[in-house]
């Protein structure tokens, strides 16, 4: 046993001594600086999965933004702020909960195509169903990102009730 480890050290020792380094990947000098989106608002739609407590279904969620803060809060990177607002259904097995959240979604545009995305705020859901009266509110967080075509953007998000793809559409 003993013999096999040190063979299994010295054939690590050797192919790591003749391995060629490995480069780490660096962004250009322009990511996250030189594209300044001319927007003032966004608008969309998104489907995927929701959660409302422990029932799971099929969500469809608009959302309507403003820009609040254009410059952002980091400097020398182009990362600027909207409130936004997002409304929509989820359809569970046997009941409709309608689901709320206002939040800021803080952008940090890498590139013309890429834009990241982080989100704060509040949701909740309502539902009139079998589970009785129902007003629910909670703290919302979540990340995701806009990948843009020419007229329009892809969403994708992804928090703690909600996992989502759709279209905004920038104005």
């Amino acid at each position: 046993m003993k013999k096999i480890l040190i063979s299994l050290l010295c054939v690590f020792a050797i192919s790591s001594a003749f391995a060629a380094p490995v480069k780490p990947t660096v962004a250009t000098h322009e990511d996250y600086k030189s594209y300044q989106p001319n927007n003032n608002f966004t608008m969309g739609a998104s489907g995927g999965f929701g959660l409302v407590d422990t029932h799971g279904g099929f969500s469809l969620i608009g959302n309507v933004a403003t820009k609040i803060v254009k410059d952002g809060w980091v400097p020398d990177i182009v990362n600027p702020v909207f409130l936004e607002v997002e409304f929509g259904p989820i359809f569970t097995s046997g009941a409709t909960f309608w689901e709320y959240s206002a939040h800021f979604r803080w952008d940090f545009v890498k590139d013309r195509n890429w834009t990241l995305f982080a989100l704060g705020g509040f949701g909740g859901s309502i539902a009139d169903n079998k589970w009785g009266d129902r007003v629910a509110v909670h703290p919302r967080f979540g990340v995701g990102a806009f990948y843009s075509l020419d007229a329009l953007d892809l969403r994708f998000e992804f928090s703690h009730e909600l996992i989502t793809a759709g279209i905004s559409l920038p104005f």
